[in-house]
């Protein structure tokens, strides 16, 4: 119930005039066709919320990493409820439920938080339709921008209060909705915006009340809004970072991720295309709304939102040329998804079968997971790939801590065979999937014992109402009330793990350049790497055609070479330093030693310090 009536309250807040004003929590413009303001809170730059913990709770809380701040978001919102239903009527379906003499005291106080959350966001769109007319009514009466900013206020009136009748009122009720979620600490993406959308454009088109360039100019606004809080100079970045925020379901420990990484992230995935959410044969999903956004995404290469496209072996050649234009201007959008390995995947997991139309409509979280749109809540840990290589190379430890202090290095699985004991690469990878199969029991146990440490502190009544399976249980997401729980230990530095396997099978098993645990003493002392950088260049990675050589003039063929990062693009791996001088291989026969300073090379230019040689950008240890 305080979270409820705080999610009124911060709404009420960030309409002030006076907070508005000095904060820019609530701004319209006359040129907007799509208003709302976004928070500033990416996920690295953290959040701010009304407080409602006592003190005790607060301390309480504290020791389990927990606050007020500790929602994840995370997680793909039923936008279609909302547009078929209406805020006010899910709200008078969540009261009725309260009123039900069979249901339980926290069942009870479940619906009426979503309730009075409904209320405060029916609400809260409800004063944006009324400052719209107040900014409309500053405009010149022959001013069109006035029309325009009247037409906002009656898509308001109608939606999301009431459902959506037209697109317009479709697609500003669900960007509503996003910002209302947003500013109480729910970081959601949108979902399915094609199959949201679709229905209206139908038939506004049908009836002559739009056209597909105006649906083109309102998804083109709608992609502007989703990324104005986006920041071009971290000098500009705002650090309200606590050690609760964000919190994943079943983790327990501080929230010390990569911040800087995550300045201008804002979980703002939108995903279009794939199949129809129904069962027996499949149907390409692709429509008219799937063209108009990747248009946009071609037309406004922007950092947010990120596009996901789902393709499948029927997906229209027209839609993928599309893509290929979009991905072409520079925006890296959209993503592409593979429908006919993820579908099978989700359908026919390793827990329960979920029906296939369930599968067949997943959309991408605020990262790349996947999971059914509407639906799910989710969760993940990870699990370096790399690390269990090193696991299984050296007993067990990681290579990192060796020496004095740990001596062959931090113990943190089972004590395997030693590498020399180790006869070929079947039992090597068989040991290398046990270390795999005890990281991620670990981490479901952990998943298992904190689960629903959160519904005492932070719990999710706003996004409950908005995921399937959580008003019909009477249960907050944050205890299990969602229809489906994908939880995943991600197995991560995949592509990088096939390159070292399979360096590790040509050159110790294979070629038997050397034995497995001369590698292992090499890896943990660095020493003798020159022997063995040599060998593992002239290896191609993983999937490379056979007989593959690198070329003549690699880098890697020429002892102590070492790539010299460079300030623009270039065209190919040019530039390098051997024997203390920096060399330019661009050109056939141009190699020129240079001492320092600026010089061009194939196009791109380089900044060197004189001694030793150094690149102004910086990656990691040592130089590059």
């Amino acid at each position: 119930m305080r979270k409820a009536l705080a999610i009124q309250r911060m709404l009420q807040i960030i309409l002030d005039p006076a907070i508005a004003a000095s904060s820019g929590s609530s701004e319209i413009l006359a040129d907007e066709l799509i208003i709302g303001t976004l928070p500033p809170f990416a996920v690295g730059q953290g959040k701010e919320f009304v407080r409602y913990l006592t003190k005790e709770e607060e301390l309480r809380g504290a020791l389990m990493f927990l606050n007020e701040l500790s929602p994840m978001g995370h997680i793909v919102p039923n936008h279609k409820l909302v547009l078929e239903q209406g805020l006010d009527a899910m709200a008078a379906d969540a009261r009725k439920r309260m009123a039900d003499q069979g249901a339980s005291l926290p069942e009870r106080a479940f619906q009426e938080a979503v309730a009075i959350s409904l209320e405060a966001v029916a609400a809260y769109a409800a004063r944006h339709a009324a400052l719209a007319r107040e900014v409309a009514a500053k405009l010149a009466g022959g001013d069109p921008r006035r029309t325009s900013l009247e037409d906002v206020a009656v898509c308001l009136d109608r939606a999301p209060r009431g459902p959506a009748q037209t697109f317009h009122q479709a697609l500003q009720a669900v960007y509503m909705v996003h910002c209302a979620l947003h500013w109480t600490v729910e970081i959601v993406p949108i979902g399915r915006l094609d199959q949201l959308l679709n229905p209206y454009l139908k038939r506004d088109l049908k009836a002559g009340i739009l056209t597909l360039a105006g649906a083109q100019e309102l998804i083109d606004c709608f992609w502007i809004k989703l990324d104005e809080r986006v920041i071009l100079d971290n000098r500009h970045a705002e650090n309200r970072f606590t050690a609760s925020d964000g919190v994943l379901t079943g983790f327990f420990g501080s929230s010390n991720y990569d911040q800087g990484g995550l300045l201008n992230q804002w979980m703002q995935q939108v995903t279009v295309g794939g199949l129809l959410p129904k069962d027996g044969a499949p149907a390409d999903a692709c429509n008219a709304v799937t063209r108009l956004c990747l248009e946009a995404a071609r037309r406004l290469p922007l950092n947010s939102p990120t596009l996901d496209l789902r393709v499948h072996a029927g997906t229209p050649k027209g839609i993928l040329d599309l893509a290929a234009r979009a991905l072409m201007s520079g925006g890296a959008h959209p993503v592409l998804l593979n429908d006919d390995i993820i579908v099978p995947a989700l359908a026919e997991n390793s827990g329960a079968a979920i029906p296939l139309a369930a599968a067949r409509n997943y959309a991408c979280d605020g990262c790349y997971e996947t999971m059914v749109a509407g639906e799910s809540e989710f969760s993940f840990g990870f699990v370096s790939a790399l690390d269990l290589i090193e696991k299984t190379l050296n007993r067990g430890a990681g290579l990192a801590g060796a020496g004095p202090t740990n001596l062959r290095g931090t113990k943190d699985s089972w004590r395997s065979k030693p590498a020399a004991l180790i006869t070929d690469m079947d039992e090597f990878r068989a040991m290398l999937r046990e270390h795999m199969l005890l990281g991620c029991h670990r981490y479901f146990t952990n998943l298992t014992a904190f689960y629903g440490n959160k519904a005492d502190y932070a719990p999710s009544p706003l996004l409950s109402a908005l995921i399937s399976g959580c008003v019909d249980k009477g249960r907050d997401l944050t205890e299990g009330g969602s229809n489906y729980h994908i939880f995943s230990p991600l197995l991560v530095g995949i592509s990088n793990a096939a390159d070292s396997l399979y360096a590790i099978e040509r050159l110790v098993f294979t070629e038997k350049r050397f034995a497995l645990e001369e590698l292992t003493t090499c890896l943990a002392t660095d020493w003798g790497h020159r022997m063995l950088d040599q060998a593992g260049r002239m290896t191609p990675a993983f999937g490379a055609e056979p007989g593959h050589r690198p070329h003549p003039r690699d880098p890697g063929r020429l002892p102590g070479a070492r790539q010299v990062r460079q300030r623009q693009r270039c065209r190919g791996p040019s530039c390098l330093v051997a024997d203390g001088k920096l060399r330019c291989l661009y050109r056939r026969g141009a190699s020129a030693p240079h001492a320092g300073g600026q010089f061009r090379a194939g196009g791109a230019t380089l900044w060197l310090e004189r001694t030793p040689l150094r690149s102004k950008h910086r990656a990691g240890r040592g130089d590059v």
